[in-house]
């Protein structure tokens, strides 16, 4: 096999072919279950083609170890770890260590996080103390690039080298302010952050009469407006906000992406408003802002950054969750903030979510908006292609009305999604569906007006549709809209799945399904990815079209 192969395909090709299979990082929870499977198919076939040939497998495995969601398969790798009790038994022996270098030598993302959280505190100090005296010191992966860690210091001698660009550090403290990391770790991280290019500090306070965990205003323990050299910043827990702080960020020579959960103090509020702010922000395409939408109105109006292309705003409701809020979502100000949104924007994201979330999904709320959720003044930007609205432990939904108008903007739009995050854990977890007034829901004449109205339009999310309406026969319209992806989030009690099925699969003729048979495999070997009834039936058709036989 080897010889043939190398008769039709030079040596430098071959690792580009397999390029193209890269899995990437895990996707986010509100991403599309094709996507998720996708990534698994991935996966699978470089898995495959590492077997196919001696020639294949150098070049896949280096694809497919690239990034890894956790440790636990580089230590599979050597015969003395156990994995049911997570510890070695036995030396590793050279022969051992040295295939184990081979593949180390590959990883150039790693995520430790979740072993940190499903192991109690300690657990993995053995192992990262083996791997440490194997290494004799020296950072185990000696190509990595990006990497996220909690609070192990076992863990950060073991992976932190000077090749790691992107750091992402979840620091977890007790209510009061006391460290649960060792001021030891982060003396061992300061270091190292003069070759970080990309930093993400999420410090997180853990409440002692509580099970879940949320942000609060604490002071970081990084210095990050002295790191200037950073091309990304994110804080993702919240930090008191100052104008120095708005400057120093601003002074950033080459920053390109920034995150910032912060809040301005009543007092402050009036200096950032009457402070004349030095020009700044020259490289700055990506900002992410989590806050009120006074502070976020502040922030903009001060900073002025001109050249973002995308823009994300998210809205924290701290007062929802066990029965404590209020039936409207608290709108105030947005329509201010979204106004001092740079008007060349090409993607927006606007989140609403309750930090309460993580811990109580079966009483996520159901709010309604006090004002519009896309108000006028997002309607006007010009330039816009991508706009994303999440729910994550509240909901909403939008209107057939609301959808309707929405026709008659943003003619260049490519990506349209409304997502219900927390409606797919009510259902996982048996609290039922959404209080949805089915009278208002989005229905099936609106969806394909919009989409008519939007020709460039590829990837569409609706939290439901009505249920009332759907054609019975084959809707009478052009199918030649190149919509690729489309997910209905949830199907209404009283929807004809089937006639919905077949009045989308006329009207979307190009829809990406995926490989019905990879599917299947996949899902069977039990890798998680559930496809909904309504996208497996869309397959269904789709595969008997391609078969020639119904609806070709």
């Amino acid at each position: 096999m080897a010889s043939t192969v190398s008769q039709f395909l030079c040596p430098d090709v071959i690792p580009k072919i397999f390029e193209h299979l890269l899995p990437g990082p895990e996707p986010g929870p509100d991403e599309f279950p094709l996507v998720k499977l996708d990534r698994q198919i991935r996966q699978r076939t470089l898995a495959f083609c590492a077997r196919v040939c001696s020639e294949f497998t150098a070049p896949a495995l280096d694809i497919l170890w690239k990034c890894l969601d956790d440790v636990f398969p580089l230590l599979s790798i050597l015969p003395s770890y156990v994995p049911h009790e997570k510890k070695f038994f036995g030396a590793i022996t050279d022969d051992e260590w040295q295939r184990f270098q081979a593949y180390a030598l590959r990883v150039r993302d790693i995520d430790l996080t979740f072993v940190e959280r499903l192991s109690p505190a300690g657990l993995f100090d053995e192992i990262w103390l083996v791997l440490l005296q194997r290494s004799q010191g020296a950072a185990i992966l000696p190509r990595l690039e990006r990497l996220m860690m909690g609070d192990s210091l076992g863990g950060s001698m073991v992976m932190l080298g000077r090749t790691v660009s992107s750091l992402h550090l979840v620091i977890p403290r007790r209510s009061g302010g006391e460290f649960r990391a060792p001021d030891t770790l982060l003396d061992m991280v300061r270091p190292h952050l003069s070759h970080v290019t990309s930093l993400t500090i999420q410090e997180t306070v853990v409440h002692q009469n509580h099970h879940f965990q949320t942000a609060s205003l604490i002071t970081t323990s990084i210095d990050f407006c002295s790191l200037t050299h950073l091309r990304t910043l994110s804080i993702v827990h919240k930090v008191y906000a100052t104008p120095y702080v708005v400057q120093s960020l601003m002074d950033f020579p080459s920053l390109h992406r920034l995150s910032l959960t912060f809040e301005f103090l009543a007092e402050e509020r009036a200096t950032v408003a009457a402070t004349k702010f030095a020009p700044g922000f020259f490289e700055l395409q990506h900002l992410e802002l989590t806050a009120t939408y006074e502070d976020v109105a502040h922030f903009l109006e001060a900073s002025e950054p001109a050249g973002i292309k995308t823009m994300a705003i998210t809205r924290e409701y701290s007062d929802v969750g066990f029965g404590n809020f209020t039936p409207f979502l608290d709108l105030e100000g947005s329509q201010e903030a979204y106004a001092l949104i740079p008007r060349h924007v090409t993607r927006l994201a606007l989140r609403f979510t309750s930090p309460l979330f993580s811990s109580n999904r079966s009483q996520a709320a159901t709010l309604f908006a006090s004002a519009p959720i896309l108000p006028a003044t997002l309607r006007t930007l010009p330039d816009l292609r991508e706009l994303t609205v999440s729910f994550d432990g509240v909901y909403s939904f939008i209107s057939d009305a609301d959808l309707e108008e929405l026709s008659e903007t943003w003619s260049a739009l490519e990506r349209f999604e409304y997502n219900n995050t927390t409606s797919f854990y009510r259902e996982e977890l048996g609290a039922g569906p959404p209080a949805y007034n089915y009278a208002e829901l989005p229905t099936f004449a609106t969806l394909l007006a919009f989409a008519h109205a939007h020709p460039r339009l590829v990837q569409l999310s609706l939290p439901a549709l009505s249920p009332e309406n759907i054609p019975d026969i084959r809707p009478r319209v052009d199918s030649s809209h190149g919509l690729r992806h489309l997910r209905i989030q949830e199907c209404i009690p009283g929807t004809n799945v089937i006639a919905l099925a077949l009045a989308l699969e006329c009207a979307f003729r190009h829809l990406e399904l995926g490989d019905a048979q990879l599917a299947g495999s996949v899902r069977a070997r039990g890798h998680g990815v559930e496809l909904d009834k309504l996208t497996l039936i869309l397959l269904a058709l789709r595969t008997a079209r391609d078969l020639g036989g119904f609806m070709a």
